[in-house]
């Protein structure tokens, strides 16, 4: 992720790209405690991993929009 956005121009990589490398953190991190966890926790923890997920695709197709690229 890092290599695609090293490639934004300047006033989309600290907003836009900011958010995308952010988001993917926070889904890694998401990843790593849902290994640690079982029952309803699990389950929240998959479903906020799923909604930044979906953010995430929204992020990216906005780049895409914007021709961050």
């Amino acid at each position: 992720m890092y290599q695609y956005i090293k490639l934004f121009p300047k006033k989309d990589r600290y907003s836009l790209g900011q958010n995308i490398e952010n988001t993917t953190l926070e889904i890694f991190e998401y990843f790593f405690q849902i290994t640690h966890l079982s029952g309803q926790e699990k389950l929240f923890l998959l479903q906020k991993t799923s909604n930044k997920l979906d953010i995430l695709k929204i992020l990216i197709r906005l780049a895409k929009d914007v021709q961050a690229n």
